[in-house]
């Protein structure tokens, strides 16, 4: 096969059932979900203050345990199957007493509780250990289509098999240009199952050959629909048998390739392993409060680490069927579908709001399932929050980052407080340096960066990741106070971080977004977009009052047009580009003095 050359395969397998209007109300058959997560308490995790990755005190806490994996060496689909057996286990670190042998996060700070020498299953064969127990249970449901477990576990053996025959070798990395409604559980675990890296990228996008030829991939996946209605990835499949060794696959093999979202600058490939990816996964499955009937619905792009994880990988965990709709349709099928559960970011809580002062009923626009939604990928402005909360629908927030898997801390529907991102969850520890970074530490923490030696060691020191964002701990929850590359270098030599008086000015319902611009300027001043003429600059400018004299704008203006992509002035997820923002308004930031 030459290089670059693209694989196709046929899935000749049976068709896939029509959907209909099919809901979580009406699936035939209840999810087995982690029989240990019932039993997590509130957690309380380890949480130092340093002025170094290797100084701290330490503060009582318990650290939790996460279940042992285990299971059977034979079934129809691979050399072993495997599922969840026995119950998390906890430990009082106040009295200086250490862990049991192996089960805290390993010295490197990624190993954690999926340690290589437990032959832990990996995605694949937790997949298939899914299959053997409950073939007809739906997986995934896009458009009119059911893939139920035993298709995609069918859909992986498969492709695993082909991709062995075109030469796939051990961590050899595999772009994924896959449109949304692609079955993605059965390319994924076939990659995985092969053996190989997996490299999703937008195929929409203008950077994603750049990504693809980064990693290097010499195979590339893409997908499409054919007119019998089959799943397609191009060239046929044969159907026949055919023997092939599957690799074995441990949780220190690096399993994806993840680019970072590119606020920053130039994107970066963060290597994640499959202890990385499971870890964190596991513990948002834990912490979810999944019930039998329940549905996820998933619309946010599944080649960034948030929905990869929250929507699939943890899904698959769980056993919970996901139904994956277009971005555009996402509200309709909110009313449609009836979720249990959503990933979102903060603009689309916001529509929703709107729609409901506008009149529409909330439980109308939610499905009337919804018991709680994260939100993540920007700020949750606290007052939309509060006005989810206050009509009994929690916005999860959380914190989390590409190299971190993507998990840190999380709001729970047990433990969560409005204003904060959450507590540690549990295996990961977290530290607030001297000049307010947070560092992290744990099983989610990546080996590194692909291929970029010097960018790992920037961001890795001892197994700690500096993270790059400014916060604090208040009674156990983080609370994020923005980006440290942030800050606002002013002409007068001070320093001033931006997010305290963007958030200040979000509370405002009103204001519908806010950006602080001023590098090398006497004073910042704030940028604010509103809804229509609402409001006033003393009215945001009285809000400010509350803040630090340090951080409070000079004075406040109010954007004419609202932000967009297309102009590069937010990523995919909603995050803020501020120097390109800053760049367009500057005529008006800073008007010329005749």
């Amino acid at each position: 096969m030459r290089s670059g050359d693209h694989l196709g395969v046929w899935f000749r397998v049976p068709r896939p059932e029509t959907s209909g209007e099919m809901d979580g109300r009406h699936q035939g058959y209840v999810p087995a979900a982690l029989r240990w997560k019932s039993q997590l308490p509130t957690q309380l995790h380890r949480i130092k203050e340093t002025t170094g990755p290797e100084q701290g005190t330490e503060t009582p806490g318990l650290e939790m345990h996460p279940p042992r994996l285990s299971g059977f060496r034979h079934g129809p689909f691979g050399p072993r199957q495997w599922h969840y057996v026995g119950t998390p286990r906890t430990r009082h670190r106040g009295d200086g007493g250490k862990p049991d042998d192996g089960l805290r996060p390993s010295e490197s700070g990624r190993a954690g509780w999926l340690r290589e020498a437990d032959m832990t299953p990996m995605f694949a064969g937790l997949l298939e250990g899914w299959a053997t127990e409950a073939p007809d249970a739906p997986v995934w449901l896009a458009g009119h289509r059911i893939w139920r477990v035993r298709q995609v576990a069918q859909h992986a053996c498969q492709l695993a098999t082909r991709l062995i025959h075109h030469g796939l070798k051990p961590g050899e990395p595999v772009s994924l240009h896959l449109a949304p409604e692609a079955c993605w559980p059965a390319i994924v675990a076939g990659v995985w199952k092969a053996g190989g890296i997996i490299v999703p990228v937008d195929p929409a996008a203008g950077d994603a050959g750049r990504v693809a030829a980064l990693a290097g991939t010499r195979l590339r996946i893409h997908s499409g629909a054919s007119r019998n209605g089959a799943h397609v990835l191009g060239s046929p499949l044969s159907t026949k048998r055919s023997r092939v060794s599957f690799p074995e696959v441990l949780p220190g093999a690096v399993a994806a390739l993840m680019a970072t979202s590119g606020s920053t600058g130039e994107p970066r490939l963060v290597a994640l392993t499959h202890g990385n990816l499971l870890h964190t996964a596991g513990v948002r499955a834990a912490l979810a409060d999944h019930r039998p009937g329940d549905l996820t619905l998933s619309w946010l792009p599944l080649h960034h680490a948030y929905a990869f994880s929250a929507d699939l990988l943890k899904s698959v965990i769980a056993r919970v069927p996901v139904r994956r709709v277009a971005p555009a349709r996402i509200l309709k099928a909110l009313a449609r579908f009836h979720p249990t559960h959503l990933h979102a970011v903060p603009r689309l809580y916001e529509k929703i709001r709107e729609k409901a002062l506008a009149g529409v009923p909330l439980e109308g626009l939610t499905g009337r399932r919804l018991r709680w939604a994260g939100c993540g990928g920007a700020p949750l402005p606290a007052w939309l929050a509060a006005w989810f909360a206050s009509r009994g629908l929690p916005l999860l927030e959380g914190y989390g980052l590409t190299e971190a898997s993507p998990l840190v801390s999380l709001n729970t529907p047990r433990a969560h407080r409005i204003g904060t991102a959450g507590a540690v969850v549990p295996g990961t520890e977290v530290r607030i340096a001297g000049d307010g970074e947070i560092l992290v530490k744990g099983p989610g923490v990546m080996p590194g960066y692909w291929n970029d030696p010097k960018a790992t060691a920037e961001a890795l020191e001892s197994g700690w990741l500096r993270t790059g964002d400014l916060g604090r701990i208040e009674d156990g929850f983080l609370v994020v106070n923005g980006r440290k590359k942030d800050l606002l270098a002013l002409s007068t030599g001070r320093k001033v971080p931006p997010l305290p008086a963007e958030m200040a000015a979000m509370a405002i319902p009103w204001v519908r977004r806010a950006v602080v611009c001023g590098h090398g300027k006497p004073y910042p001043v704030l940028l604010a977009w509103r809804d229509g003429a609402a409001g006033s600059e003393e009215e945001i400018m009285l809000a400010m009052e509350r803040l630090d004299k340090r951080v409070r704008p000079g004075r406040v203006v109010f954007a004419d047009r609202p932000l967009s992509v297309e102009r590069g002035e937010l990523t995919e997820l909603g995050k803020l580009k501020r120097s390109v923002i800053e760049a367009h308004w500057r005529e008006a930031l800073w008007p010329r003095v005749p």
